[in-house]
């Protein structure tokens, strides 16, 4: 039987970074994974693909609106096959950073196949040649990610809906699209088809799109999206046929064709072949259990990623796995910082999010947060590139603590992470006005919103009483 200080079931993101940690510290490692192939949903199904996609629609759609606006005439349509191509490109590019024979030479014992719990430090290998193994590990790490959940509705699954794992290889581009869920991944990908040429609606079944989102922000959303796509809220589907969906909305049904179906209504956590509830591990609904240090109720077995109730992100899984690889081989007690986890929805414009909502922080602080707004027709560079759909929004405690930041607009995904920063170091709202921005930036849309905390503070209550004292006092003192 072989031995291991460590073994990660689980090439992913989460997966990788602990094999790769553990290793470079020179723990003898055993990664796990069934694919032929490692990176994990987020390289070949997930991120990757979908921001190489939504990057091509981008700049189609931004062609097509810079001809009409300067009287220009753009002739044909884009070839789906060059799309597709860019997006394999991409994957490939990314792919070679995750080779197996590179895992390998880091001293990483790469196995395929399915593994499996068998005990507390035992782990079963049913490897994709059809032998078995059964290996020891002092720590064992579960990293298997999760997959697309496919709703229990009528004729839906026997009429093969097209899934994140299946659209980035659809042979060419559907006339017509319906998408179910109107969530980070199905706003996304309704957007960019609509780009594409595609006739798009997206039925969500709650009263608005984007539900986890900041309210304002995900209503600038949807504003932008209905002038490219149909979006009905409140749509309850009650059946699905071939090149059709059924859906009661307002109590009334009404049916959409199509010629394709997108099915975004969540992902459900791999962990049915793990053999986690036959050694009695604890589950939080269909996700596994875990503490503050990302371990299991089965001492020395840790799990992160989408297997676990924490925001199913990319870079999560990532600082989960940094996390374990101290807490697993050293016996620390490493958290992951969830109140400072920012994430991006990646329309155009992009949403970005760190921390509370409005809502949320009025219910832990109550009425003594203080909100500072600015939309971006305020700042010049969206004004010069005639971009100001969008704004920003930091919440803060009555101290001027940073408990959530919220921001629709050009590229706010990579902007705002200023505040990102700000708020891992403890530092204030009034901090981020106090570099000097190049102009015109777009960064400049955050200094914006930390002045108006100074103008708030500053030229309101008892300061300028006392600013106006000081100078009366200052201008006898000059007479004297």
């Amino acid at each position: 039987m072989n031995k291991y200080d460590l073994i990660v079931i689980g090439g992913g993101a989460g997966g990788l970074t602990v094999a790769s940690g553990a290793a470079s510290l020179g723990a003898r490692v055993a990664l796990i994974e069934r694919a032929q192939t490692l990176g994990g949903d987020c390289l070949h199904t997930g991120c990757i693909p979908s921001k190489a996609l939504i990057s091509v629609a981008r700049k189609i759609h931004a062609m097509h609106a810079t001809a009409r606006t300067y009287g220009c005439m753009i002739l044909g349509e884009a070839d789906y096959a060059i799309v597709r191509n860019h997006v394999c490109a991409a994957i490939a590019h990314i792919q070679a950073h995750d080779d197996i024979e590179r895992f390998r030479k880091m001293g990483i014992d790469v196995i395929i196949g399915q593994g499996r719990l068998i005990g507390r430090r035992t782990v079963h290998v049913a490897t994709a040649t059809g032998d078995a193994r059964v290996m020891q590990g002092t720590r064992i790490v579960l990293a298997t990610g999760s997959r697309p959940h496919i709703p229990d509705i009528p004729g839906l699954a026997s009429c093969a809906p097209i899934t994140n794992e299946t659209v980035f290889s659809l042979p060419s581009l559907p006339k017509s699209l319906v998408v179910l869920g109107g969530g980070a991944i199905g706003v996304e990908l309704a957007q960019a088809f609509a780009r594409f040429g595609s006739r798009v609606t997206i039925l969500e079944r709650g009263r608005r799109i984007l539900p986890r989102e900041e309210p304002t922000m995900g209503a600038r959303i949807d504003h932008v999206l209905r002038e490219q796509l149909d979006v009905v809220t409140d749509a309850h589907v009650v059946h699905v046929r071939p090149f059709g969906v059924t859906a009661r909305v307002q109590g009334i049904e009404r049916e959409w064709s199509c010629d394709a179906l997108l099915v975004a209504t969540g992902r459900i956590p791999n962990t049915e072949q793990l053999g986690v509830r036959e050694l009695g591990m604890q589950m939080n609904g269909a996700h596994i259990a875990v503490d503050e240090a990302m371990q299991t109720s089965i001492r020395g077995v840790f799990a992160i990623g989408d297997i676990v109730p924490t925001p199913a992100f990319t870079h999560v899984a990532g600082s989960e796995g940094r996390a374990v690889v101290a807490n697993a081989l050293f016996g620390m007690r490493q958290k992951v910082p969830l109140h400072r986890i920012p994430w991006t929805v990646y329309t155009d414009p992009e949403l970005f999010r760190l921390g509370m909502t409005e809502e949320e922080a009025r219910a832990q602080y109550g009425d003594t947060i203080r909100v500072f707004e600015t939309p971006l027709d305020q700042v010049d560079r969206f004004v010069a590139e005639r971009e100001t759909q969008g704004m920003v929004k930091l919440i803060t405690t009555r101290r001027g603590h940073i408990v959530g930041a919220h921001a629709v607009g050009a590229h706010a995904g990579d902007w705002m992470h200023s505040v990102v920063y700000a708020q891992a170091m403890g530092k204030r709202i009034g901090s981020l006005s106090t570099p000097v921005y190049a102009y015109p930036s777009r960064a400049a849309a955050v200094q914006r919103v930390a002045d108006a905390y100074w103008r708030k503070t500053l030229f309101s209550g008892f300061v300028p009483t006392l600013a106006r004292q000081w100078l009366r006092l200052a201008r006898i003192w000059r007479k004297l």
